[in-house]
């Protein structure tokens, strides 16, 4: 296993609290008082359903590919997790578009004209400046506290709808052991080749030897782009856009 006993603990927690914490949120963004039928719409259907769907995507990693993991997992259960963790992702960032639509709506953001802010005017950075000089300087500031994770955010959801999709590695040969893993690799592939299938088969069984299991999420392999170890990734995830829900719902009945 890849995770230590107490880790394992920690992610049970974790994941046991999803669930309701999921339902309290939604709840609380489906009985806000909105100004605006956008509003409301952007807040229940499109907020609400989204970290439902992150809910239902954590619950399906956690079921296909648990954290106590032992042995090489089939390669059709690496796909349907490798989905899970697609649709998280853009997710997680169709989430933070839904809430930022909500305040904009809801507060009547516009540009300096009057006229509507166009699509490409509202995001949660700081260079979408109308949206973002119409926040108080406290949500500012915490806002500013949170951008490395929506770098991460931005880097993962960018490769997976723009360059190569997130991938979770089958296995993972330890680096000491690389040389003669590859050796053992021509060895069984000369093997096949000259038809001797039982040695063939033979330094196939040596090579699964040497092949354990991580259960890491990646894009590309090559752009030595970043890692996440996904299990403990995703809860991560949804504690934070839980956190944003509910600091986008104090901001918006200060406001009034």
């Amino acid at each position: 296993m890849y995770f230590a006993e107490n880790a394992l603990n920690e992610l049970a927690t974790g994941f046991k609290e999803i669930e309701p914490k999921y339902l309290a949120l939604r709840e609380a963004f489906v009985r806000h008082p909105y100004k605006t039928e956008r509003g409301r719409e952007y807040g229940t259907h499109g907020f609400g359903r989204r970290i439902g769907t992150l809910a239902r995507c954590i619950q399906r990693v956690f079921s296909d590919l648990p954290p106590d993991q032992a042995g090489l997992p089939q390669r059709e259960t690496l796909l349907d997790v490798s989905i899970s963790l697609q649709a998280m992702v853009t997710n997680v960032s169709g989430c933070l578009d839904n809430l930022t639509w909500t305040w904009v709506l809801e507060r009547s953001v516009v540009q300096a004209d009057g006229s509507a802010l166009e699509q490409k005017m509202v995001g949660l950075g700081r260079r979408y400046k109308h949206v973002w000089k119409s926040f108080p300087p406290p949500f500012r500031d915490y806002l500013k506290s949170r951008d490395p994770w929506f770098a991460h955010v931005k880097g993962f959801r960018d490769s997976l709808a723009h360059r190569i999709p997130l991938y979770i590695p089958p296995y993972s040969v330890d680096p000491k052991n690389q040389e003669q893993y590859y050796e053992l690799e021509r060895l069984s592939w000369t093997e096949l080749c000259a038809g001797n299938i039982e040695n063939h088969e033979s330094l196939k069984k040596e090579l699964e030897k040497l092949k354990f299991f991580r259960p890491i999420i990646a894009h590309s392999l090559v752009e030595g782009s970043p890692l996440a170890v996904f299990h403990a990734q995703v809860l991560a995830d949804f504690k934070t856009v839980e956190e944003l829900g509910w600091h986008f719902l104090d901001e918006m009945k200060a406001v009034g």
